[in-house]
């Protein structure tokens, strides 16, 4: 540990080395959470469970780890926290021989255990819309909750199929004010080799998905897909910085202001994304005039209003800082 030296049992560290474990589960050390790899034997911490007071700050926990385990080892590990009686995926890890590959899933967690990620400023009405989503999310419909657990059976069955595929929700979902008969409006992505472009550079559903969705709509759920983009050509774009790509600008948008189903397939992209800084700030700059329209229509507007009202028939007042931030954003 830092400024303290080795911690820990001598006897213990003796009998790994010499039994070539391959595995190591830990609970202590709060600050040294996390995975690695060290002689062929991968270490686990989640840090703490149970809420703990230190000199400087009180830890709430809730974290702990998920592992895949075969015979030869560990195949993947997840840090998870329990908050407010949800579960949230924080970080995945996959262990390779010598190292392990990570996947930071939520920046805003791990960054609250010291876990450092590039940080995503944004411009301002997007600044904006993120503080009044949030808000919303607080007090999310189990009508929402329904919906969006329909969605992830969605990917799963469908990656069962051999196809990988992942949502970004618009409207009433993304904000997590739907209701028993709202509809599904969703962004899909979806891999190159599923992808088949029309004129309007969109891809096409794929029959496998499309038949998923026709499924859906018989049980009179309904699904609206507003737009659908490949992942694969994306991650070229970013890769290259290809400003005028117009599939990075819709992402880049999406993923400012959605909310997404099946997370790990997105961040395998936005990650590479949020190591370019300078180069998503000058396309999201670039995204003003259409926010402009976006907020300008009358079913935006309509929508927050309506959002508002959900929320004080359950008696939950707006907050004036909330209320604040959506007069900003619908200045434009």
């Amino acid at each position: 540990m830092p400024g303290k030296g080795s911690t820990g049992s001598p006897g213990i560290r003796t009998y790994v080395d010499e039994a070539r474990v391959k595995v190591v589960l830990s609970g202590h050390n709060h600050d040294q959470w996390g995975a690695i790899v060290d002689h062929g034997t991968f270490f686990f911490n989640p840090s703490n469970f149970g809420r703990t007071t230190e000199i400087r700050r009180t830890r709430p926990g809730g974290h702990f780890m998920e592992l895949i385990l075969s015979d030869g080892g560990v195949q993947a590990a997840t840090l998870r926290h329990l908050d407010k009686k949800r579960i949230y995926d924080v970080v995945d890890y996959t262990p390779e021989k010598t190292r392990i590959e990570r996947l930071v899933l939520d920046e805003r967690r791990y960054a609250r255990l010291g876990g450092k990620t590039p940080k995503a400023g944004h411009i301002k009405p997007i600044r904006y819309l993120q503080r009044i989503k949030s808000f919303f999310l607080g007090y999310e419909t189990k009508e929402t909750w329904d919906l969006v657990n329909e969605l992830r059976s969605v990917y799963r069955d469908i990656k069962k199929a051999g196809m990988e595929v992942a949502f970004d929700l618009l409207g009433s979902l993304s904000f997590g004010m739907a209701q028993a008969n709202s509809d599904m409006d969703l962004v899909v992505y979806m891999r190159s080799r599923d992808c088949v472009l029309d004129e309007e550079d969109t891809c096409g559903v794929p029959r496998p998905l499309a038949a998923v969705f026709d499924a859906l709509r018989a049980r009179d759920l309904e699904i609206d897909v507003c737009d659908s983009l490949d992942l694969d050509r994306i991650r070229l774009a970013i890769e290259r910085e290809d400003a005028d790509d117009g599939q990075v600008q819709r992402f880049i948008f999406y993923r400012a202001v959605c909310r997404p189903v099946n997370l790990r397939l997105i961040k395998s992209v936005e990650n590479e994304l949020l190591q370019k800084g300078p180069f998503r700030r000058k396309v999201e700059s670039g995204l003003r005039d259409y926010l402009e329209i976006l907020v300008s229509s009358v079913r935006h507007i309509s929508s927050f209003e309506k959002y508002k009202a959900r929320l004080r028939e359950r008696g939950i007042p707006i907050s004036p800082d909330v209320e604040e931030a959506i007069k900003n954003y619908l200045k434009g």
